[in-house]
């Protein structure tokens, strides 16, 4: 799979390659991660989900919204099984989505916009972490990003929900809003794929047609309508004929058509369709445009396209400024294809239905249900069979149908046409005995890794051992690896570890009145912590947390009344873990008042953030009719990030005629009930605004007081 910064790839083993710097593994040379996978999904919003090859679900990085399916973790740096009987994942942005092998769709993570189909949390970042079902009778399931979902159910029809803010929904239902759309809707019929990216849409018909809706500013939807704008594009649209495979980049799209030629569109700044037109700048490339030959699956990143070629080679066009084409770095691009490595087996989430075989014994239709094969059906097997029980290759499941069935036979399903002529199966090569093993630790006893399904080629294996597993801190404890055969014959091996100890990782982070701590710890020791500012104790309220599991992320607010203003401040943060190792972090800060402070010409806050008045902008005595020279006010950006969209409001009484107004400038003086600052306003900043006070010559004597108010938006916001 293609991604922002990094890229993956499954070989023909089941081993998962990486290279680039996602997820920081930071490879330019290919690395590998894990092994007996044979599905990944992962995308540059740092998370990661893979499907083993006994249907078990595993996931690894961020968690804030419950994207994972694991609830109060924030961040899961270790891939972690959660979830058995897995047939096909998606992964993209702030949420997941999940088809179980009986083919129901179960989602979590955010749902701001409705795009795990229910209405838990709409227009709320609050997590969803436990997976939850959506539908029954569903084949795929595409997330994408913008926080939508696209889905095809078993009688291949195209149903979608979440956000339709650009059309990328397929209808015109809230089109140009954010207004949520939980309610799956059903688009179309007769569809084969679809796959989702930045706010847009593609779809590939039964018929082979490729159809597109969504954001086409870049011409990624393979049309020009609506380039170079952000305007919505809800009715799908016919772009190509002939087309077996397609995928999404950032703002460009790749498709192979059914003679193998790879052809792409959209955005090329980095050279990511792997031809120079427009290379380097923004301009769209709206028509679809012939790159390569003989191509057998493509996978697009944010800005870079990785290729395999049907001779099983691995290529890659575009961004490399993370290494995700290896060596060299090139911060440009490369708009030409450039050889990764050999043995690739496929690249993203799997592929289209092109090829798949149906094994038959005598009447009956099997499937495999991850240790044997069972009968699923009977014939005649149609087209759907080959979709919910057919294999897209035979390795050991042959052997194993072999010995539980009498009579085999097979049929074939190439791009929606069955083969009935005979097949010619040649079993070559040396004979490897199968096997499965288990790992076990002894005293205290650990079942570390189950019995695996059967194997007949050489596997790694790796297992996580965690402190609780430890009855003290330096001991040496037995691992024994258990080999079983078929034939009943029983190998074993042990050897012995010895437990070192490390302290806990600390990052402290000031931000505004936000102290972000995150504790992390090599051996993933469970720790406890406290935070005193100032030498006296904020958190807890006394001692320490519970052991708490690592990694920890915690955010705890500072109180002004405990901050020194204008002084020095130092927060000590402890922790241990729970071996007794200590980590101490101390950090320093001049006090100051948070959020949009005003003050005067001197620099003299009118006000503290929690609303305390330190002085009053006094005009003194005024003489009835006269208008007071206008009086400069800072208004200071300490919200510790960038804002935009400042707002600053009168708040005034009535007294008589005599008017209070504001303006954003001296001269000429410009009276408004609300002035707009539009641009961005940096940490620190300063905006300067004008009072005065306009007062009638009938007016009797009288005095009052008026408020101003301020508001804005953060910058990082879309």
């Amino acid at each position: 799979m293609s991604l922002h910064s990094g890229s993956f790839t499954i070989k023909n083993d089941n081993t998962l390659w990486c290279y680039g710097a996602f997820l920081g593994y930071g490879y330019d040379s290919p690395i590998k991660i894990m092994n007996d996978v044979k599905y990944f999904n992962s995308s540059n919003y740092g998370i990661s989900v893979a499907i083993k090859t006994d249907d078990s679900l595993w996931v690894q990085g961020y968690n804030n919204y419950g994207q994972l399916g694991i609830p109060n973790e924030t961040f899961i740096s270790h891939h972690r099984k959660i979830m058995d009987g897995v047939k096909q994942a998606s992964a993209l942005e702030y949420h997941t989505m999940v088809i179980k092998k009986d083919n129901t769709l179960w989602g979590f993570g955010r749902n701001a916009h409705g795009e795990l189909g229910h209405y838990a949390n709409l227009k709320t970042d609050n997590a969803n972490a436990t997976p939850t079902k959506i539908m029954d009778d569903v084949r795929y399931v595409s997330c994408g990003l913008g926080g939508y979902t696209m889905v095809i159910k078993m009688d291949n029809s195209l149903w979608s929900f979440g956000n339709n803010r650009n059309g990328q929904l397929g209808h015109s239902t809230n089109i140009g809003s954010y207004t949520p759309n939980p309610i799956p809707q059903k688009i179309m019929d007769d569809v084969k794929y679809v796959t989702c990216s930045d706010n847009f849409t593609m779809v590939i018909k039964m018929d082979n047609t490729l159809w597109s809706f969504g954001n086409n500013q870049r011409g990624q939807l393979g049309h020009s309508s609506n380039i170079d704008t952000s305007n919505p594009n809800p009715t799908p649209r016919l772009i190509l004929n002939n087309v077996k495979y397609v995928s999404c980049g950032g703002k460009f799209t790749m498709a192979i058509t059914i003679d193998n030629s790879l052809y792409g569109w959209g955005l090329n700044y980095r050279g990511q369709l792997g031809f120079s037109t427009n290379f380097g700048g923004v301009r769209a490339n709206p028509y679809p445009t012939e790159v390569m030959k003989d191509v057998r699956y493509v996978s697009c990143g944010s800005e870079h396209t990785n290729v395999i070629k049907k001779d099983g080679i691995l290529w890659g066009f575009g961004s490399n400024s993370s290494g995700q084409l290896g060596n060299p770095r090139n911060d440009k691009g490369i708009p030409y294809p450039v050889k990764l490595f050999d043995d690739a087996l496929f690249l993203a989430e799997q592929p289209p239905l092109q090829e798949k075989i149906l094994l038959i014994d005598q009447d009956n239709i099997l499937a495999f249900n991850g240790d044997k094969w069972v009968v699923a059906s009977k014939t005649p097997y149609s087209e759907q069979d080959f979709i919910q029980y057919g294999v897209e290759y035979l390795n050991v499941y042959m052997i194993e149908a072999l010995k539980s069935f009498s009579n085999i036979d097979i049929a074939c399903w190439v791009q929606d046409s069955t083969n009935d002529e005979d097949l010619n199966i040649v079993l070559c090569g040396d004979y490897t005995a199968p096997y499965r093993y288990k790992i076990e630790m002894l005293e205290p006893y650990v079942l570390l890794k189950e019995w695996t399904p059967i194997l007949t080629e050489e596997t790694h294996s790796t297992v996580s051992l965690t402190s609780d597993m430890f009855q003290q801190a330096t001991n040496p404890y037995t691992i024994k690896i258990t080999v079983e055969q078929p034939d009943g014959t029983v190998i074993t091996e042990e050897g012995n570890i010895l437990l070192y100890d490390t302290e806990p990782k600390l990052l402290v982070k000031l931000e505004g009145k936000n102290l972000k701590i995150e504790i992390g710890d090599d051996e993933q020791d469970k720790i406890k912590f406290k935070v005193n500012l100032n030498g006296k104790q904020i958190y807890p309220s006394d001692g320490f947390t519970d052991f708490l599991p690592t990694p920890h992320v915690q955010t705890i607010y500072l109180n002004t009344k405990d901050i020194n203003i204008d002084s020095s401040n130092t927060i000590e943060t402890i922790a241990f873990d729970s071996y007794g190792k200590e980590s101490k972090d101390i950090t320093s800060f001049i006090g100051d008042y948070i959020g949009l402070i005003f003050s005067d010409e001197k620099g003299k806050y009118y006000s503290t953030d929690a609303g305390e008045v330190l002085q009053y902008l006094s005009f003194g005595s005024i003489i009835a009719g006269q208008t007071t020279l206008p009086v400069k006010v800072n208004l200071t950006n300490k919200e510790g990030m960038d804002i935009k969209n400042l707002k600053v409001e009168l708040h005034a009484p009535t007294y008589y005629q005599t008017q209070i107004q504001i303006s954003k400038t001296e001269n000429p003086f410009i009276p408004e009930q609300v002035l707009t600052f539009t641009d961005i306003q940096k940490r620190d900043e300063n905006v300067s605004f004008y009072v005065r006070i306009v007062t009638n010559a009938d007016d009797v004597a009288h005095s009052g007081e008026f408020d101003i108010y301020a508001e804005a938006e953060p910058a990082s916001e879309s």
